[in-house]
Formats: structure tokens, C-alpha cells, sequence
């Protein structure tokens, strides 16, 4: 049986996510290895980062300020205007990067459909956006429930 130091892990974890810190819970995807994407993208890595340390039940959590911070920056992702994507949070950073890559989303994935590695419905980047924010909503539910952040 191997001799596991729990407690040494669990620290070594909450150490990495705290260094993933670079300022003020904009966390990066890891501390070598990202792309200039990588570094700007936040929302994800933020929800991640936190469920992270909730789970090891780090000290900050229980900081009444840290909490505050957690839901100015998850609300602040929230889009509240009269668009397609109303209550949707959604990291403009990503959705930037995203629509750059649009016509060449389109392109790729007109030949994918050619040759026949995907439907037609599929086409459009838009449904794979589509699916990415939605995905980043529930995570960013998620995790304003497990925080009680209502």
C-alpha cells in the first residue's frame, strides 16, 4: 500500500491554485504552457479555480471580503442587455477571440461536412459559441450556488 501524505497534497494544490493567482482572482490556465488567449481568458479558469479550493476548503473561503469579490467578478460576466445572449455569462475575451476565428471556423468545418466528418446542422461556428457559453453559464451557476452567492 502506498503512503500517501494527504495533507502535503491537499497543500501543494491549494499552493498551485493560490500561484495560479495573478491578481486580484484573474487566475491563469496554468503557470507555463498558455497561449496570449490563454492569459487574457478568465471566467473558466476563475469558476475552476474556486471550486478548487471550496473542495479543499482553503481559508479564503470563508473570508466575507474574498466572497464579496467572487460575486462582483462572476456578476460581472453576466450579460444584461437585450441580446440573444441575455443572462448568459460569457467571457468577452473569449467571445473576441472566437468571432476572429469565425471565417475560418466556417471554413474548416464546410470541408469537415464534405467529407462527411460532420453534419450540416454543424456548419455554422455559431452552435459550437453557442454551446461554449452555455456551458460557461452553468459553470458559473455552479458555482455562485456552491458559494451561495445569490
Amino acid at each position: 500500500m502506498n503512503n500517501y501524505n494527504f495533507d502535503k497534497i491537499e497543500q501543494e494544490i491549494k499552493e498551485f491554485i493560490n500561484n495560479l493567482n495573478i491578481n486580484d482572482l484573474n487566475y491563469l490556465p496554468s503557470k507555463k504552457g498558455y497561449n496570449k488567449n490563454g492569459q487574457k481568458l478568465q471566467l473558466g479558469f476563475f469558476c475552476y479555480a474556486l471550486k478548487t479550493l471550496l473542495t479543499l476548503n482553503d481559508e479564503k473561503i470563508h473570508s466575507k471580503e474574498f466572497i464579496k469579490k467572487i460575486k462582483t467578478k462572476i456578476n460581472s460576466y453576466q450579460i444584461d442587455n437585450n441580446s440573444n445572449y441575455e443572462s448568459y455569462f460569457i467571457d468577452q475575451e473569449y467571445a473576441s477571440a472566437y468571432k476572429k476565428k469565425y471565417p475560418l471556423i466556417f471554413i474548416k468545418n464546410l470541408i469537415k461536412f464534405l467529407i462527411g466528418r460532420i453534419r450540416l446542422s454543424e456548419i455554422n461556428p455559431s452552435k459550437k459559441f453557442y454551446e461554449f457559453i452555455r456551458a460557461e453559464t452553468k459553470q458559473s451557476i455552479a458555482t455562485i450556488s456552491e458559494f451561495n452567492l445569490n
